[in-house]
């Protein structure tokens, strides 16, 4: 499923303190990152839902014999259920109600949340968790989790940087692997807002550890520690989770009455709500069910690229974005209404999984300064395997991370970002949103 949803800024990730799925659609948050894209409706009726197309039998035949969801109880089933007494998502709510009522950007924010802090702690040392969605509610689903999300993420990334300032990097480490633990919490959630805030989550960490790492202080144990935390965190993302989540939301537009499908189609495209008198004939006319066909398609062809590993998830965002132009070609206003938006989330999840790596390569130079009186090493490729096992590559083009050694003593790790081009790792400006010309780096000034 996606929405609007930032990953950088400062207030509140989403500005109601419940909200469900439908409410996501129509919201335009401020924030660096601005997703457009699919929500599910109600469970669809099994006339509107009768497949005829064999293409269409097909795919949606590979989908289930591959383990993934086709429907929306499918979905929900699995986002597996744990027990309350080893679910993570218990104590999280817990520590969620107990913030104090203050925006992120208020003065006064960590100090007011200070004592919340060992909640946070308590509900990472769980492992599973599964917070209270009912997937088989469509768009009607309430997430009531993703409110808190973000500042929770705020308040452990920025009382480590605190922590940092005041010489306790000890304190540092350990919250920013609270701020982990928190991320990680949303893994096994198949809907793509939830991965986006997760997503947001990690770049908080990872802009918070080039500032505790970067002053220096840190213990070679817990520079091991947080470099171990950061490459689990990496693991753990999942675009083939995300996209597989995506077509029971689909076709729960596809299977939905025709005043269903007509808002939930103008919920999605603010230009589609100018278009009322052609889009009701739409929804009513002969072309929905092609429409639907070339979506499961693209889909399933998508999971299929992204089944065979790392070096297919660009090619995976080409074809939806070309599976998008055709479709628009041929008259449909569904599917091209839906795949562009998801190829931006599967975009900035990649994002988020190359920010990861950077971070990880920058703490493993830092364990290699620790160990040699403060220097830069010539190349990365002098780090492994003694301080990482083994260099990632560059998730964008699957080529070696770029490294520069900067004046001053200082260095940069960078990715080429969602524009592909290397730009000799300068930095996105603060709130410059989907700007070219930048690279996703790891700094470090001296």
């Amino acid at each position: 499923m996606t929405s609007t949803s930032p990953t950088s800024g400062s207030g509140s990730l989403l500005p109601r303190a419940r909200f469900s799925l439908r409410s996501l659609c129509g919201v335009v948050v401020i924030a660096a990152l601005a997703l457009a894209g699919g929500v599910g409706c109600g469970k669809p009726s099994s006339k509107a839902n009768k497949v005829t197309n064999p293409l269409e039998t097909a795919a949606l035949s590979r989908v289930r014999a591959a383990g993934f969801p086709v429907t929306l109880e499918d979905l929900n089933a699995w986002y597996p259920e744990v027990p309350a007494a080893e679910n993570a998502a218990v104590l999280y709510a817990e520590a969620f109600a107990a913030m104090a009522p203050v925006k992120p950007t208020d003065t006064s924010f960590l100090e007011r949340n200070r004592s919340v802090l060992p909640k946070f702690h308590e509900a990472g040392r769980r492992t599973r968790c599964r917070y209270p969605v009912d997937c088989t509610g469509g768009m009607r689903a309430l997430l009531p989790h993703l409110t808190k999300m973000r500042s929770a993420g705020t308040l452990l990334t920025q009382t480590a940087v605190a922590r940092s300032r005041m010489r306790q990097p000890a304190e540092a480490v350990e919250l920013l692997l609270d701020a982990v633990r928190l991320a990680n919490s949303l893994e096994a959630e198949p809907i793509l807002v939830s991965q986006m805030v997760r997503s947001a989550i990690l770049g908080m960490v990872v802009q918070a550890t080039e500032e505790v790492v970067g002053s220096g202080g840190v213990s070679p144990e817990d520079l091991v520690r947080l470099q171990d935390g950061l490459i689990d965190a990496e693991k753990r993302v999942s675009e083939l989770r995300m996209v597989a989540g995506e077509l029971p939301f689909a076709l729960g537009i596809f299977g939905s009455t025709p005043p269903e499908m007509k808002l939930a189609l103008e919920n999605l495209d603010e230009g589609l709500q100018k278009e009322g008198a052609k889009l009701k004939d739409y929804v009513l006319s002969k072309k929905v069910p092609a429409d639907r066909a070339e979506y499961v398609i693209q889909l399933d062809l998508v999971r299929e690229m992204l089944s065979r590993g790392d070096g297919q998830r660009m090619a995976a965002i080409q074809s939806l974005r070309e599976g998008a132009a055709t479709a628009q070609r041929q008259g449909w206003i569904i599917t091209p209404t839906l795949l562009p938006g998801l190829a931006r989330g599967l975009e900035r999840i990649i994002e988020a999984r190359s920010r990861l790596r950077v971070a990880v390569v920058g703490i493993a130079i830092e364990r290699h300064r620790a160990a040699s009186q403060r220097k830069v090493p010539l190349a990365l490729s002098g780090l492994s395997p003694e301080w990482i096992s083994a260099l990632p590559n560059d998730p964008f083009d699957e080529r070696p991370l770029r490294f520069k050694r900067l004046p001053g003593g200082g260095y940069v790790v960078y990715s080429i970002g969602p524009d592909q081009q290397d730009n000799g790792g300068r930095v996105r400006p603060p709130m410059a949103g989907d700007v070219p010309n930048y690279d996703v780096t790891f700094t470090v000034a001296k």
